[in-house]
C-alpha cells in the first residue's frame, strides 16, 4: 500500500477558498488515478455526473487536475518541508 495526499481547494466560490488536505492509503498512485478513471467511464452521462471511490465523490471538474492533485506522501514532504537554521 502506497501513502497518498488528495488535495483540493474548500471553496464557496465567493468569500473564502482554502487548501485541503486527504492522506489515505491505496495500492499504488497510478491504480487509483486508473481505477478514478475507469469508474468515470462507467457511470458518466453529462458534465453532471459524479464518481464516488473510497469517500471521494469526483466531478468532472475534479479530473482535469486529478494526476498533480493526488501525490505520494513523500512528494508531498517533499514539497512543503519548511528549511530552517539550527540555532545553538
Amino acid at each position: 500500500m502506497e501513502k497518498l495526499v488528495f488535495s483540493y481547494q474548500e471553496t464557496d466560490g465567493y468569500t473564502y477558498s482554502y487548501d485541503k488536505f486527504v492522506t489515505f492509503e491505496y495500492s499504488s498512485k497510478d491504480d487509483f488515478l486508473f481505477d478514478v478513471f475507469e469508474k468515470w467511464k462507467e457511470v458518466c452521462r453529462d458534465d453532471y455526473s459524479k464518481v464516488k471511490i473510497l469517500n471521494f465523490i469526483f466531478k468532472a471538474e475534479d479530473l482535469e487536475y486529478l494526476e498533480q492533485n493526488v501525490i505520494t506522501l513523500e512528494e508531498w514532504f517533499n514539497n512543503n518541508k519548511t528549511e530552517y537554521e539550527k540555532n545553538i
